[in-house]
């Protein structure tokens, strides 16, 4: 019966939610992709963006901020997406780029490995 019951949670979609703000909103492209396709390509709206969306686990994405006129120039962030809501903040010009995911454990052992490796 356990068994039954986590395999019927396990195969349900978990929604995530990407909210951020950034500098620069008219000359960036924010791309959302797991490495392999391109997921969503954001639009900030005066400075701010939202992306939703399910997952069926936690996967391994890249944030990309790049500039449009100049595609060399960039900023990007691996992170580990779970349920829940994620904020970025992007000062481009400054070259900074925060992430906040609260209760995230898969992205917390995944900072650990990296700094480890």
């Amino acid at each position: 019966m356990i068994l039954l019951m986590l395999s019927i949670t396990a195969g349900r979609a978990q929604v995530f939610i990407v909210k951020g703000k950034v500098t620069m909103p008219d000359s960036l492209n924010i791309m959302f992709g797991n490495g392999v396709n391109k997921i969503d390509t954001l639009i900030a709206s005066n400075g701010y963006f939202e992306l939703k969306g399910n997952l069926t686990h936690p996967d391994l994405y890249t944030i990309v901020f790049q500039d449009k006129h100049q595609l060399r120039n960039y900023l990007k962030k691996d992170i580990f997406i779970e349920s829940g809501e994620i904020t970025v903040d992007c000062d481009f010009r400054k070259r900074l780029l925060t992430v906040n995911l609260q209760n995230n454990n898969t992205n917390q052992a995944y900072l650990e490995y990296r700094t480890r490796l």
